[in-house]
């Protein structure tokens, strides 16, 4: 009985998981918080955060900056759109933290990365 429930319990872990990953894919250009996946999901703000902190290892908003970031470096690389328009195309309403994002996770501006 109790192997029967770990089992029960390991399936829904991976099925909550792969639904927020399902929907951190598919939203992560917009306005996006670990307080809409909540409400979403009708999971607490605070038990979504020490999940997906320790299921991923990172924190959430590191998650969605890293899928933004990735996804800017793929149009910089095969689009000609300038960089403002990359930036709000991210999910990002600032340059400032489009640029600081960028440089963290690329260890490179937008800009080098493109003509690099």
């Amino acid at each position: 009985m109790e192997h029967t429930q770990l089992l029960i319990s390991v399936k829904n872990d991976y099925e909550l998981l792969h639904k927020i990953l399902n929907y951190i894919q598919n939203n992560f250009t917009k306005d996006i918080s670990l307080k809409s996946i909540a409400d979403e999901f009708c999971y607490s703000y605070n038990y979504l955060s020490k999940y997906l902190n320790n299921v991923l290892g990172i924190s959430f908003v590191d998650f969605v900056n890293q899928n933004r970031i990735n996804y800017a470096a793929y149009l910089l690389k095969n689009t000609e759109d300038p960089i403002t328009d990359i930036t709000y195309k991210c999910g990002y309403s600032s340059i400032r933290s489009f640029n600081r994002n960028f440089l963290k996770i690329m260890n490179m501006t937008p800009k080098t990365y493109r003509n690099f």
